[in-house]
């Protein structure tokens, strides 16, 4: 079974608006299973990062937004990154390819002191052949309301989950930690909500994880720590 991710991003206002622009910087990257013995070669982009940044030192501090990561047999860093301190909003223009693979065309993000959001949308993810998840916007959110108060949510708009031939619906708010198993294939969680030893607490609206674990990938998260920043 493999995983493919090939994207381009334009980080520009012009591009962001729809409107053409030759000039605008694009970046692609793939993501699949490699055959033995071929090295996955870290991305580079003409000798400039685009819409990723490094986060301060000392996250807990910090705020933090994206549309979507993949981690495993090959790594995509964080794509189209805020986090406040530093960097309080992002947009981003995503087109990908591949079958299967993961298609976002566009998302946007923000980051403040109390709070954090992510949309990406459209979403289109193909797990195999027969099993295909679909949905028009997906979106977290997190904030902290007081100190030591921090809550989230998850929104999915016209989400469906095809399943060899047969649509499903996913709920437009999922209750938090809503799992959808698909034996030999993958697991599927929509409003995926963590809690970190410092009360910081993670939400992303799709978290998805391949079959026998050789690769993760999440879809609109957030992060809000317990006190403001």
């Amino acid at each position: 079974m493999r995983f493919v991710a090939r994207c381009r991003v334009q980080s520009d206002a012009a591009s962001w608006a729809g409107g053409p622009n030759p000039a605008a910087r694009i970046r692609r990257f793939s993501l699949r299973r490699p055959p033995v013995r071929r090295t996955v070669v870290p991305l580079v982009v003409g000798g400039a990062l685009l819409a990723v940044a490094v986060q301060p030192a000392g996250a807990s501090s910090v705020n933090t937004a994206y549309v979507a990561s993949a981690s495993g047999v090959v790594n995509v860093p964080q794509k189209v990154l805020s986090f406040f301190p530093g960097q309080p909003t992002s947009t981003g223009r995503i087109l990908a390819g591949g079958s299967p693979g993961l298609v976002i065309r566009s998302g946007q993000t923000s980051a403040s002191s109390t709070k954090a959001d992510a949309t990406a949308l459209p979403v289109t993810l193909e797990l195999g052949s027969q099993t295909v998840l679909t949905t028009s916007a997906a979106s977290a959110h997190c904030v902290n309301s007081a100190p030591g108060v921090v809550s989230g949510s998850s929104q999915i708009n016209g989400g469906f989950l095809k399943l060899f031939g047969v649509d499903i619906p996913v709920p437009s708010n999922p209750a938090p930690n809503t799992v959808r198993g698909l034996p030999g294939i993958a697991r599927i969680t929509f409003n995926r909500q963590t809690t970190a030893a410092d009360g910081a607490l993670t939400v992303q609206a799709i978290y998805v994880v391949l079959f026998n674990n050789a690769e993760t990938a999440d879809i609109a998260a957030v992060t809000c720590n317990s006190h403001p920043v």
